[in-house]
């Protein structure tokens, strides 16, 4: 007599079932669920396979086994963010599966349009404000949204002014087909990176900026756009998959080139990658100096492969010495925003035509 086999549990019930070990043991189940892009990709598996569970009784089971930190709390909402996204996404699904006509289509996303106003309102007590704004987003990323294009990488340089060292590092840009004109961090990062609400806030106002500069030359732009920061530059192309999402996301200083590689890819055009923009943009559009100029010129050329820096008039001495120090003035252009207007134009960069391929 053959037995029955019982159902092996999902890769998201392993994850996150309920606490029941011993005390000692918590700290180590709760590092595992926020451990990179674990749980992300728990969710995401388990939407697509129809799989949920009770993943909503479990994180609020979690939330009596935490310690009353802010740290833990912080790490709490983001997870409680991702699980009720996923069962927005779930709902969407179900929907569209069982009536795929294009009238079922639009009155899902009518009631998931009332389903996020909801959340804002009730989110008060239950999330940040600023993951209200970025669970729309994240429901369409779980819905596995059409991307418009391929993905853009941008080189952004940072640095650390404990001991003025700089980096590059590279900024993921992608545009979302059929969207509301939202901006957000993938998901994926939502552990991994610790973004500030001053970059979150910069990378909205660089995605407005890109928006307005390209409905006004005619581009559509009925579009999301969804970013990630890793950790390094990489030149070749099939290397960029594997980079590690960035620590840390803060300042203003990235916008500048996000505004300008926005407004390209909405365009159908990619920007070219040898140049890189030291300046942060405001929603409209307008540059302004960045802090760090110096350590962030001297990591542009220890990286090797650009030809163009492209800085504000504030910026311009700063840039200018801090090659000529290493040697490199000349192998590198600093280009002076404020004087020529878009680099990309006034150096005859050629854009090159998306592949959609």
């Amino acid at each position: 007599m053959s037995q029955e086999k019982l159902p092996q549990p999902t890769a998201l019930e392993i994850l996150l079932r309920p606490p029941n070990e011993g005390p000692h043991l918590l700290p180590h189940r709760w590092r595992a669920i926020c451990n990179g892009e674990q749980l992300f990709a728990a969710l995401h598996q388990a939407v697509d396979h129809r799989a949920l569970g009770d993943a909503s009784s479990w994180i609020e089971q979690w939330k009596g086994c935490l310690p009353n930190e802010e740290a833990a709390r912080s790490e709490w909402e983001i997870a409680a963010a991702l699980v009720w996204c996923a069962e927005q996404a779930a709902k969407a699904l179900a929907a569209i599966r069982s009536s795929p006509s294009t009238d079922a289509l639009d009155q899902h996303r009518k009631s998931v349009e009332l389903e996020r106003c909801c959340f804002a309102i009730r989110g008060k007590d239950y999330v940040s404000a600023s993951l209200v704004d970025w669970a729309w987003g994240c429901i369409r990323t779980f819905l596995n949204a059409p991307p418009r294009g391929r993905a853009l990488h941008i080189p952004v340089a940072a640095w650390r002014p404990a001991d003025a060292t700089g980096l590059v590092l590279s900024l993921q840009l992608e545009l979302l087909a059929a969207g509301t004109g939202d901006v957000f961090h993938h998901p994926r990062d939502a552990f991994a990176t610790k973004v500030d609400q001053e970059f979150s806030d910069s990378m909205r106002d660089a995605w407005q900026a890109a928006c307005e500069l390209a409905k006004a030359q005619g581009c559509p732009v009925d579009c999301d756009g969804r970013w990630r920061l890793l950790s390094a530059w990489a030149w070749d192309k099939a290397a960029r998959a594997d980079q590690k999402p960035a620590d840390w996301a803060n300042e203003r200083s990235a916008s500048g080139a996000a505004a300008r590689a926005w407004y390209y890819a909405l365009g159908g055009t990619v920007p070219d990658e040898e140049l890189v923009v030291l300046a942060q943009s405001d929603a409209a559009g307008n540059l302004s100096a960045v802090s760090g100029v110096g350590p962030k010129a001297r990591a542009i050329a220890e990286t090797g492969g650009f030809d163009t820096i492209a800085v504000t008039n504030e910026n311009v001495a700063e840039a200018t010495e801090a090659l000529r120090q290493i040697g490199k003035l000349g192998q590198i252009r600093i280009v002076d925003i404020e004087q020529h207007g878009d680099p990309a134009q006034a150096h005859r960069l050629e854009n090159r035509p998306v592949d959609s391929g």
